[in-house]
């Protein structure tokens, strides 16, 4: 729970004079009028790592809020402050949330796809945007030949354990055959869309250099 945001003070003194009737001496007063309006609370939202995105204002009487528009998979810093016409007071206790993961949204692109040899081809391509997918694990890379019924086959790129991240080989292909190639991200959650097929045709003889 965020805590109460510090607190904004409106001290104003006033000086009353008391009736000039009567023997009375002449005494003065000073009046203390503390005010404690708030006219709003302003929420700032940023990503823990960066600079602030996005603040929202809502009125004072109200006690939650719902933000939307959020990524998945990412952790933001909200703060609280309230304001008057005096002001902006200090922020609230940082309050600190994580979204749910989300499989990815969007498919890898720029897939591209050179035979190396009768039997293997290498594929390459661009991630998703960042945005759209949180922690990405990994990739599956799909095949299949154009010229039999069989379904595709998958090949797993961890990305923990790759050091070309953007990069596969798939080998044991049939000589001077036509594949089809996709490619689709993973998460925790999932597999997002898959690229669009990019056909491929291995080589007749030894190798492509």
């Amino acid at each position: 729970m965020i805590g109460h945001p510090a607190e904004l003070r409106d001290d104003r003194r006033r000086t009353i004079f008391p009736p000039e009737e009567g023997t009375c001496n002449k005494l003065r007063f000073v009046v203390i009028f503390i005010t404690n309006i708030f006219s709003l609370f302003f929420i700032a939202i940023e990503e823990a790592k960066d600079e602030p995105l996005e603040s929202v204002r809502v009125s004072a009487s109200e006690t939650k809020v719902t933000v939307t528009g959020l990524n998945p998979g990412t952790t933001y810093v909200f703060k609280v402050y309230a304001e008057n016409t005096l002001g902006r007071s200090g922020p609230s206790q940082d309050l600190t949330i994580t979204t749910e993961e989300e499989a990815p949204s969007n498919s890898p692109q720029d897939v591209k796809v050179v035979p190396l040899s009768s039997s293997m081809v290498k594929v390459t391509w661009k991630g998703p945007s960042p945005s759209s997918l949180g922690y990405l694990l990994g990739y599956y890379v799909g095949y299949r030949d154009l010229s039999s019924n069989d379904p595709f086959v998958y090949k797993t790129v961890d990305i923990s354990k790759q050091q070309r991240l953007n990069e596969a080989l798939i080998s044991n292909l049939r000589r001077n055959t036509k594949y089809a190639i996709t490619v689709q991200g993973y998460n925790s959650k999932g597999a997002g869309p898959a690229s669009k097929e990019v056909i491929v045709q291995t080589l007749q003889h030894g190798t492509y250099f």
